[in-house]
C-alpha cells in the first residue's frame, strides 16, 4: 500500500454556509464559478453521506481501506474500526446552526434502532472545533449558580426555577430546566407570549450582553422557536484563531459564525431542538442530554511547530501545523491520518513515497506509514487529523 493518497472530497451546501467569492471553502479549494450556493462543510473521510475518493483513481477511500484494512487502519482496526474512525471537516459558518447535541454510544444505538432515517449511525459523536478565524459559538450550560443568576435576570423565565433544587446534580438541574422549556412549546400561544415578553425585557435594558444581542438578531427569523430561550441560557464563546472547543456527547451547542477545523467520531447523528426548519426531536434531546463538570474550552499542547488538541477519546486528534521553510519528523504510531494543507505548500516524505501538497489539497496517510517527514517550502499551515489507538 502507498504511504500517501491525494483525496477528492465532497462539500455540503447547507443553508447556513458562506456564500460568494469570499466564502472560505471555495477560496481554500481554489474553486471558480461557484454561483450563489452556500459552502458550509468540507468532509474528508469515509462517511457514506459524503465519502472521499482517491484523486488519482476516483475510487472510494472506503474501498481502498477494505482491500487493505490492516495496512490502512493499523491500531484502529484492532480497536474495532472497519473504516476511518474519525470524520475530518472544515466548516464555514455565516448563519447560526441549530441548537443541537449528539448522542452518547448507548443512546445512538437506541436511536438508530428506533429511527434510522434521522439517526443513521450507531456510534456516539464527540467533536473538536478549532477556530481558524474569530469564531462565535454557544456551548453547554453554565454552572448551576451562574445559570440561576441568568434565569433570575428575566422575569419571564422565573417559571423555570419553580420547584427546582439547586443542590441536586448539575445534569438533573439542566434536564429539569430543559424539560420546562420543551413543555411550553406544546402550547404555541404561551411560547409566543413568552418570547415577546423576553424581547421587551431585553430591549428595556440599557445594554445587552452577547446572548441578548444574538436573541434580538435572531428574533424575526425564529419568533416562535424555543431555541431562542436556549440562546439566552447556553454559554457564549468568542474564540480567537487557534482556540478550541471540545463538545462531548450530550452537550447542547450551536456555532454562530466563523471558519473552523472540526474533527469528530465518524457519525452524522444530530439531535436538534431549535433554530432550524429541519426535524426537531425535543424528547430525545432530554433523554440524551449530558452535563460535564469541565469547561468546553480545550487548550492545546504546543511544541515548536505544532498545536495538538487532545480529547478524552482515542478516535481522533487535531494537530495544527505552522512552518516556514522547515521540516520535522512525524510518527503516526500505526494510526490512520488525514493531512490538509490550509496555506502554502508541504512535502510529505516517507521511505517509499514523496508527495507535494498544495493549499486546499488533502491526503490520506495509511497507518502503516508510521514515520515520515513533513517539510514546508514557504510560510505554510496545515491540519493533521489522526486517531490515537
Amino acid at each position: 500500500m502507498k504511504a500517501f493518497y491525494l483525496m477528492q472530497n465532497e462539500v455540503q451546501h447547507y443553508a447556513w454556509g458562506s456564500i460568494g467569492k469570499n466564502a472560505f471553502i471555495p477560496r481554500l479549494l481554489q474553486l471558480s464559478n461557484i454561483g450563489d450556493k452556500p459552502y458550509a462543510e468540507l468532509w474528508m473521510g469515509t462517511h457514506p453521506n459524503a465519502p472521499s475518493r482517491c484523486a488519482e483513481t476516483g475510487r472510494l477511500l472506503s474501498e481502498l481501506i477494505r482491500e487493505n484494512p490492516e495496512a490502512a487502519l493499523g491500531n484502529a482496526l484492532a480497536a474495532g474500526s472497519s473504516s476511518l474512525p474519525f470524520l475530518a471537516k472544515i466548516l464555514s459558518v455565516s448563519g447560526i446552526l441549530s441548537i443541537q447535541l449528539h448522542p452518547a454510544e448507548e443512546d445512538a444505538v437506541h436511536l438508530h434502532q428506533k429511527d434510522p432515517e434521522h439517526y443513521p449511525d450507531r456510534g456516539e459523536k464527540a467533536e473538536i472545533a478549532v477556530a481558524l478565524e474569530p469564531l462565535q459559538a454557544l456551548a453547554a450550560f453554565p454552572d448551576p449558580p451562574q445559570l440561576k443568576t441568568i434565569i433570575q435576570s428575566y422575569e419571564s423565565l422565573h417559571f423555570l426555577l419553580e420547584e427546582l433544587d439547586f443542590h441536586k446534580k448539575r445534569l438533573e438541574i439542566h434536564r429539569n430546566i430543559s424539560s420546562k422549556i420543551i413543555e411550553i412549546t406544546r402550547t404555541p400561544e404561551l411560547l409566543d407570549t413568552l418570547l415577546q415578553d423576553l424581547k421587551r425585557e431585553i430591549l428595556g435594558k440599557p445594554t445587552q450582553n452577547d446572548n441578548e444581542s444574538l436573541f434580538l438578531k435572531l428574533f424575526d427569523s425564529y419568533a416562535s422557536d424555543a431555541g431562542l430561550i436556549f440562546v439566552l441560557l447556553l454559554e457564549y464563546h468568542q474564540l480567537e484563531p487557534g482556540e478550541a472547543l471540545y463538545l462531548k456527547p450530550g452537550e447542547p451547542h450551536a456555532y454562530i459564525s466563523g471558519n473552523l477545523i472540526e474533527a469528530m467520531v465518524n457519525s452524522d447523528n444530530v439531535i436538534r431542538v431549535g433554530l432550524t426548519p429541519k426535524f426537531k426531536d425535543p424528547e430525545n434531546m432530554l433523554n440524551c442530554l449530558r452535563s460535564s463538570d469541565s469547561s468546553a474550552l480545550l487548550s492545546p499542547l504546543q511544541n515548536r511547530y505544532v498545536k495538538s488538541y487532545i480529547p478524552d477519546t482515542e478516535a481522533f486528534r487535531i494537530h495544527l501545523i505552522e512552518m516556514n521553510c522547515a521540516e520535522m519528523p512525524w510518527n503516526g504510531l500505526n494510526n490512520p491520518a488525514v493531512f490538509l494543507c490550509l496555506k502554502g505548500e508541504y512535502i510529505l516524505q516517507s521511505q517509499q513515497d514523496v508527495l507535494t501538497v498544495q493549499s486546499g489539497q488533502s491526503v490520506f496517510i495509511a497507518a502503516e506509514t508510521t514515520e515520515f517527514i513533513i517539510k514546508s517550502k514557504k510560510d505554510s499551515q496545515a491540519v493533521l487529523y489522526q486517531s490515537a489507538y
